[in-house]
């Protein structure tokens, strides 16, 4: 296929020009010429004759009115020559806008492939962004799935490491619940209804061991009588229980205030 040596605004001129009847006669023979062999060049006049059609269909009709129409009959009735040079004159007039209109037809074209070169442009770049922001949020999109996938990852693992010790009340009606990672060798506490500690006391948690007991902390409980704490597993295993006494302010080396709450690993 021939390779068209126009570029798209030269094509653009020479086919406006040659729908509107301003090409010269040899421009002309040499633009058909060009037509019989670029397939290019014959689409866009194809798309030019359509749009000066549309254009065309969408102008209305003016007629004259009838007061131009009496005037001309009465002057033509009188045989006044001066009123036929007046004709003669507007005849003139008349034909000079009928030339004037052969450019409004180039301008009117020019005005509506301009507005179809924008559109065009305009929906390229709006489609290009939207492939953006479509690629953008599917990355987005990847991105939250991985993260969910290892948060999942970390729930799931939790779940088959986590060991659940419940610790009954001894002398009140307190609860506590503790949750042993053993994976991450740590222990959270949830304790509820311990009643507030006397002044000069204070609670102490405590992990029981085969050899002895072993100290994991002094603590108060909040006004409602909740605590949460969170706590590292002893080095010295293995850990066959957990449970909270009332000490002395300060701590205890063992346990040897009122056992308030006992659970059993």
């Amino acid at each position: 296929m021939k390779q068209c040596e126009f570029t798209q605004e030269q094509r653009e001129h020479f086919i406006l020009s040659y729908l509107t009847g301003d090409l010269p006669l040899l421009e002309k023979e040499q633009l058909e010429s060009h037509l019989s062999e670029c397939s290019c060049c014959r689409q866009g006049l194809a798309q030019s004759q359509e749009l000066l059609s549309l254009l065309a269909y969408s102008s209305p009709v003016v007629s004259p009115p009838d007061s131009i129409r009496v005037r001309l009959l009465e002057r033509v009735a009188s045989k006044d020559k001066k009123a036929i040079a007046s004709n003669v004159v507007k005849m003139s007039v008349s034909a000079k806008r009928i030339n004037w209109r052969r450019y409004a037809w180039q301008i009117a074209a020019s005005i509506l492939l301009a507005m179809f070169i924008i559109q065009s442009y305009y929906l390229f770049d709006s489609n290009a962004k939207l492939k953006q922001q479509t690629k953008d949020q599917e990355n987005r999109i990847a991105k939250l799935e991985n993260q969910l996938q290892q948060k999942n990852e970390q729930i799931e693992s939790m779940v088959k490491s986590t060991r659940l010790i419940v610790l009954d009340g001894k002398e009140v009606m307190a609860s506590g619940r503790a949750f042993w990672n053993t994976n991450g060798n740590s222990w959270m506490f949830y304790f509820e209804k311990l009643p507030p500690a006397p002044k000069g006391k204070t609670y102490q948690l405590w992990f029981m061991t085969n050899l002895r007991p072993i100290s994991a902390g002094a603590f108060q409980t909040n006004a409602d009588g909740t605590i949460q704490l969170h706590v590292k597993t002893p080095s010295e295993t293995p850990i066959v229980g957990t449970a909270v006494s009332l000490e002395p302010e300060g701590g205890s080396e063992k346990p040897v205030g009122t056992i308030y709450l006992l659970g059993f690993v």
